[in-house]
């Protein structure tokens, strides 16, 4: 976790009071008696696991499905968010996060008009 959490556990160990520990480091009791009922509990200085639903749609191995099929061809029409979600096995909705989450636009590469100079130069004037 926190470098501060491991100095206190390595006071701590080095049998260091509390109020000693608080006036050392700069922190309050509270902090102390956290960072140390959590580390007699699960034995490490490390978070605890998180409650609530694993992820199941934006896996490593879905994101890897996706974003490679997009990889392949980036204009076809079969890479629709809808049409991805049916391949790999999600929601279109949860397609839509991988791609913005990879920095990816939902929608098809249009090829823009190629201006030569002299284009440009007509532009101008």
């Amino acid at each position: 976790m926190s470098s501060q959490h491991s100095a206190i556990i390595n006071l701590h160990e080095k049998d260091k009071g509390a109020t000693e520990i608080g006036r050392l480091l700069d922190i309050h009791c509270n902090t102390f008696h956290k960072a140390i009922k959590r580390y007699e509990e699960t034995g490490s200085n490390d978070d605890r696991p998180r409650s609530g639903h694993p992820k199941t749609a934006s896996t490593a191995a879905n994101r890897q499905k996706i974003l490679s099929r997009i990889a392949r061809n980036p204009s076809s029409r079969k890479n629709s968010t809808r049409k991805l979600g049916k391949t790999v096995g999600v929601s279109y909705v949860s397609v839509k996060r991988i791609l913005n989450g990879a920095g990816l636009k939902p929608r098809k590469e249009v090829e823009a008009h190629l201006l030569t100079d002299e284009m440009k130069a007509k532009r101008v004037t």
